[in-house]
């Protein structure tokens, strides 16, 4: 692990008494707190992944998959925000660089946005007009920039590739040109602040314009290892950290909780040691499942400048295991914690409840390996 990484995990542990007793009071008020929201940024959680040239750390994907676990267990939204946060860091490899400098170097910049392409580009003489609304743009209301994906069109109508497949743009627009609509209303992942934007008829300059999937500008590995396959392990990064959380909530509530029946608290009956080991158990096979993958996958990238379609499939694979083995952790210790997680104030109810959002996520989905 290289000396920033080992840094930044160590701010991380000195801040966590404060992200963790602000945490309760974020998921009531669905957004973080001002001092949730200053971590975040005085800690560079959101430039883990910004090349260096523009004030990021251009970490590795093992270190970012590592960081990302480690904020998630001290609260998932707070883990959430760090990783969505520092994933917008990666479009600065794919815009124009002067343009990327202007976004990313602030202290404070935060991109928030949307991969759907659900909105209209209308070329124009210098650049695009641009309309639509777009779904889960976490970090709205922090967000210094947006990014939106949008179809392409000209005066015939909406422009083809050679495949036939309409062709679509990102856009990089500044925030105070950007509605945010209140749209999260969720039972997990409420503190994340992921609502909808709408951009009305903003004339987008074509150098505030990239392709996500293009040719990087940038040439560290970071930026050679497939899009995808980042987001996939850093949601599976969150989601263990969530699930890790929620068993270190699970011996809290254990340690006094009896059972009904029972005059020893749960924690010290044989099928509350039982579940315990088994849901721990589960969770570290899969941590230990998807970190062989993405170290021996960073490795490849690192070695070659890219991966094969085997390696793609295997830390989907993994990722998607993960997620899966997470939800059947917690869901045993969850259905022998009786009535305290049904309660807003449960620190362990709402790991559960964050867990079951997070790993809702396409990403994540088993439906989405092949």
């Amino acid at each position: 692990m290289s000396g920033e990484a080992a840094a930044v995990l160590a701010a991380l542990g000195r801040a966590a008494a404060g992200v963790v007793r602000d945490a309760p009071e974020a998921d009531r008020n669905a957004a973080l707190t001002p001092a949730m929201a200053e971590v975040l940024v005085e800690l560079g959680l959101y430039k883990l992944w910004a090349p260096k040239r523009f004030g990021g750390l251009e970490l590795s994907v093992p270190e970012g998959f590592a960081v990302f676990q480690a904020a998630a267990r001290l609260d998932g939204a707070f883990g959430w925000a760090a990783t969505i946060g520092s994933g917008g860091g990666l479009f600065a490899a794919t815009m124009l660089p002067e343009t990327a400098a202007e976004v990313f170097s602030p202290r404070e910049a935060l991109i928030a946005g949307s991969g759907h392409p659900t909105g209209t580009a209308t070329a124009t003489d210098n650049g695009y007009a641009v309309e639509g609304r777009w779904p889960y743009a976490s970090g709205a209301h922090f967000a210094t920039w947006f990014t939106a994906n949008c179809v392409v069109h000209s005066a015939e109508g909406p422009r083809t590739g050679a495949d036939g497949t309409p062709v679509v743009r990102a856009m990089a627009i500044p925030a105070e040109r950007v509605a945010v609509l209140d749209t999260w209303h969720t039972f997990g992942m409420r503190a994340t602040g992921s609502h909808d934007f709408r951009i009305a008829n903003v004339n987008v300059p074509e150098a505030y314009t990239f392709d996500v999937f293009g040719e990087p500008f940038e040439g560290g590995a970071l930026y050679r290892y497939p899009f995808q396959s980042i987001a996939e392990v850093s949601f599976a990064g969150v989601a263990l950290g969530v699930t890790r959380h929620a068993i270190d909530a699970f011996d809290e509530l254990a340690a006094t909780k009896r059972a009904y029946g029972f005059s020893r608290p749960l924690g010290e009956t044989d099928g509350g040691k039982v579940r315990r080991a088994d849901a721990f158990a589960t969770w570290y096979a899969a941590d230990a499942g998807v970190r062989r993958a993405v170290e021996a996958s960073w490795a490849t990238v690192a070695a070659a400048g890219e991966m094969s379609e085997e390696e793609r499939q295997i830390v989907s694979l993994a990722c998607r295991h993960a997620a899966r083995a997470c939800r059947q952790a917690a869901g045993a210790l969850y259905e022998v914690a009786g009535m305290s997680p049904l309660f807003a104030e449960s620190t362990f109810g709402r790991c559960w409840r964050d867990l079951h959002t997070v790993s809702q996520h396409a990403m994540l989905s088993p439906l989405g390996v092949f």
